[in-house]
């Protein structure tokens, strides 16, 4: 466990780095183009990623378990991976321009769109990459190179704000330009076990068997995530839809954080549940209590970030937006709660790609994505932007008790306390100590100085509360003493 959480934070710190910087120039970009502008931003890029979802067919996620599997073999599928990539995007590029050809779209401009897609379709060549440095390990080599392509995204966005010329229009085309300089680091930062090896057909067709069982879950996945802008772009006025965008918009920035910190799960439970099903009762108990105390570290992380977010979502947002964009509080203090969740789940995630039961989550996401359409297309006119920020919350709520189930029946030895407690508690705590000193005892600062403060007192109150109702037990004094190289 103690290697897992060095990977983790190798993967994470640089990581954290790169998507702090373009997470601050996103928010800065929305809040230069105003609600409008913004709901027309975020609607090319909901369409987009629609179809852009087929692009990998989830090929980096089976990446990183097959390279640590078999690590001599990485140069070759990493290749037939890139051009796996390039020739399904090709045939997606091709529905999409049909799709708009038909009206599709909404009052979003055809060209927006397309270029959002080719946005999409260059990051995916990255993610290739960076599922194969997780097989082989080289999680600090990924963050290292993802947050560079990060920091050109975020440069660019910056150079559009100091110029004055930001618009939906002019910030994609710069995430264009940044988004194919990113893939040129991608390229040139790539470690020697992937050298460039021309892929047969045979090859090809064997990257897409891989990615296969990932596929259908990949694109329930994603639809079920990113179907909301689409949606709304039809039933709501750009100005309600720029308001949702910019409260997803900072959603965005935590999802990934937590997804840094549970992919390095799959290649390190991978082998272990192979070597439990030859029979291996120590890598069956390492597995379960690897899972076990990633599940309660991530728990530890999560609720607070609920509680927290939800209570102080109108002030994260008068500070960061300004008052024009009041309307995205009531939908971020909800949508705070799809991140909050989505550490959890994907957790076990990675646990049930590791025994073999990802085709069962494709059926349950593509369940949750027929149903969360129709709720959406149902609710949406009556209720406006909060009805889908509460489905989204829901969805992910009963993904998390499903694949729970499945993990606990497959004998992983789950335990509800091990998520809970004490950290649920301790957020609950924080919170209410939050709403009744915290919130009165800034009344009179500015907005971003009332922001600053609340988190700050919230981080420092979850704290104090996590070690008093005793957190801090016998597992994790012995893992912190090997992560600093202390003798056991």
């Amino acid at each position: 466990m103690a290697s897992l959480l060095r990977k983790v934070g190798s993967s994470s710190l640089g990581f954290v780095a790169g998507r702090a910087l373009a997470g601050l120039a996103g928010v800065l970009l929305l809040r230069a183009l105003g609600p409008e502008q913004s709901g027309i931003y975020g609607a090319a890029l909901g369409f987009a990623a629609l179809f852009a979802v087929g692009a990998t067919l989830g090929l980096d996620s089976a990446l990183a378990g097959a390279v640590s599997r078999a690590p001599q073999e990485a140069g070759r599928r990493w290749s037939a991976g890139l051009v796996h990539v390039l020739l399904q995007a090709l045939g997606i590029a091709l529905l999409l321009a049909l799709f708009l050809r038909l009206g599709g779209g909404a009052k979003v401009p055809p060209a927006l769109i397309l270029v959002a897609f080719a946005i999409m379709i260059i990051n995916a060549l990255g993610q290739v990459s960076a599922g194969a440095m997780q097989g082989l390990g080289l999680f600090g080599r990924q963050a290292v190179l993802g947050s560079m392509a990060s920091a050109l995204s975020a440069g660019g966005l910056l150079a559009l704000l100091l110029a004055g010329v930001a618009s939906a229009g002019t910030a994609l085309g710069m995430a264009l330009v940044t988004a194919s300089l990113g893939a040129l680091v991608w390229w040139w930062g790539r470690p020697e076990g992937l050298h460039w090896q021309r892929p047969r057909r045979a090859e090809l067709g064997q990257s897409w068997r891989l990615g296969l069982p990932f596929a259908l879950l990949t694109i329930g996945n994603l639809l079920f995530l990113k179907v909301d802008q689409a949606l709304l772009a039809h039933l709501v006025a750009p100005v309600a839809l720029g308001c949702y965008v910019a409260a997803v918009r900072l959603v965005d920035l935590l999802v990934p954080l937590l997804v840094a910190l549970f992919n390095p799960l799959h290649p390190h439970l991978a082998p272990l549940y192979a070597r439990a099903a030859q029979g291996e009762e120590d890598a069956a108990a390492a597995a379960r209590w690897a899972l076990d105390r990633a599940m309660r570290y991530m728990g530890a992380l999560c609720w607070p970030l609920g509680v927290g977010g939800s209570l102080l979502a109108g002030e994260l947002v008068r500070a960061l937006y300004g008052p024009a964009f009041d309307g995205a509080a009531p939908a971020l203090a909800l949508l705070v709660w799809v991140a909050a969740l989505s550490g959890p789940l994907g957790t076990l995630l990675q646990a049930a790609h590791g025994l073999g039961r990802t085709g069962q989550l494709a059926k349950l996401y593509f369940f949750s994505f027929v149903v969360n359409v129709a709720l959406n297309l149902w609710l949406i006119p009556r209720f406006g932007i909060q009805a889908s920020a509460l489905l989204s919350v829901l969805g992910e709520l009963i993904n998390l008790a499903v694949v729970w189930a499945w993990c606990r029946r497959a004998g992983l030895g789950l335990a509800w306390r091990a998520m809970l407690w004490p950290s649920l508690p301790a957020a609950l705590i924080m919170g209410l100590l939050l709403a009744l000193v915290g919130r009165p005892a800034v009344a009179g600062l500015n907005a971003p100085l009332a922001a600053a403060v609340l988190v700050a007192s919230g981080a420092a109150l979850y704290a104090g509360a996590l070690a008093l109702l005793g957190f801090i037990g016998p597992d994790e004094r012995r893992l912190l003493g090997r992560l600093l190289g202390r003798p056991a």
